[in-house]
């Protein structure tokens, strides 16, 4: 099932037209109507009609995997692997290459017989602890 086909059904099953939706969930009908066609949209949105028809946390995860699967546009395969997984994998992908990228930038400038005390640097305990929130604010920049 589709997160559009998940959103439609909860919809359904609470007795609301999109307009009301929008008005309980603060969105734009039109909003809840283009995600319930399938286009993508803002995780912000899914949990704000997460909030209207009452999810508990286990519908809340099946909307964050069809919304991973949908934003990846892959399907959701849960015999092989999860959509959440999926989706996170592609997105460390993409980080990673996007750091990947500035790094290289900022090497060019470097000289190369700097290169041995760089990787020792960054092979250290300390850096791999940081590297998490470096990557995060890449990816903030990408």
């Amino acid at each position: 099932m589709s997160l559009a086909e998940r959103l439609k059904q909860y919809r359904l099953e609470h007795n609301y037209g999109l307009r009301e939706v929008g008005r309980r969930s603060k969105l734009i009908h039109s909003t809840v109507w283009k995600a319930e066609r399938g286009e993508q949209c803002r995780w912000e949105t899914v949990k704000a009609l997460a909030g209207v028809y009452g999810c508990n946390a286990a519908q809340r995860e099946e909307l964050r995997a069809l919304w991973l699967a949908l934003m990846s546009k892959q399907p959701a395969d849960a015999g092989r692997i999860s959509a959440s997984t999926a989706a996170a994998e592609a997105g460390k992908e993409r980080t990673a290459a996007a750091f990947a990228r500035k790094l290289g930038k900022v090497l060019a400038s470097v000289p190369s017989e700097d290169y041995p005390a760089i990787a020792q640097a960054i092979a250290s305990p300390a850096i791999r602890r940081l590297l998490p929130s470096l990557l995060a604010a890449v990816k903030g920049d990408a």
